[in-house]
């Protein structure tokens, strides 16, 4: 399962692994972790915070 989300550089593609793992598609994955890492390192939120936002946010799904 893992390896063929291996990337030339032998670290892993997360997004392509949870993406399969979830059913989530890959631009729905990769618009919330960078809008949860906007939220907690550039906005100063708080993990619970953050994730609240988004829970908001992606009802009216961004990422497409």
């Amino acid at each position: 399962m893992f390896d063929k989300h291996r990337n030339a550089d032998g670290t892993y593609n997360g997004i392509t692994m949870m993406s399969e793992i979830s059913g989530l598609s890959q631009a729905e994955i990769r618009w919330t972790w960078e809008r949860l890492r906007h939220l907690m390192h550039v906005d100063g939120k708080s993990k619970d915070e953050a994730k609240a936002i988004v829970r908001e946010e992606r009802k009216s799904r961004p990422w497409l």
